[in-house]
């Protein structure tokens, strides 16, 4: 609306492969509406609940990113200070591996989370997140452009060793 709020139902974002990554139910967006009447629309919060998230790793898309970075060698830094905050509410992440065309799911996680830009470092966003499974909280930076994660209470979520190893395999 005008107003202030956009409400979203059953949002599914595909990957390349038309696999999906993505599907949410529910996605409620809020946004300043002094920029919808310049012409510009800049959300203040995005809200998804209870959506699906699938990171899947595989050796072809290891080496395709591979193969990316070494022919870009210029790095421009993400800021993430105008980015919404991110609340994904009632969360499941699956961990895929993905071998030929088949798929293995490797782990499962349950999670609420919320993600803002960091007052203090505008290349991160603070992180807190919940683990309803085994009724765990902590608070974590995240660095989007450079795929790193800094623990500051309570660490990351648990994942299984299988879904690390995958991980740290495609790199």
């Amino acid at each position: 609306s005008l107003f202030g709020e956009l409400e979203f139902e059953n949002l599914a974002v595909q990957g390349e492969d038309g696999s999906p990554l993505l599907v949410c139910p529910q996605v409620r967006a809020e946004h300043d509406p002094w920029t919808l009447i310049q012409g510009r629309l800049s959300l203040t919060s995005i809200t998804a609940v209870e959506p699906t998230l699938r990171i899947a790793f595989d050796e072809l898309a290891r080496k395709a990113k591979q193969n990316a970075t070494n022919s870009e060698s210029t790095e421009h830094p993400l800021r993430v200070v105008d980015a919404p905050t991110i609340e994904l509410r009632d969360a499941k992440i699956e961990f895929l591996r993905r071998d030929n065309d088949a798929e293995q799911i490797l782990d499962t996680l349950r999670l609420t989370l919320r993600a803002r830009p960091s007052t203090f470092d505008t290349s991160v966003f603070d992180v807190v997140w919940h683990d309803d499974r085994d009724d765990r909280s902590g608070h974590a930076q995240v660095n989007p452009a450079r795929g790193t994660f800094r623990s500051i209470d309570g660490g990351l979520p648990a994942i299984s060793l299988p879904a690390v190893m995958a991980g740290v395999r495609a790199g």
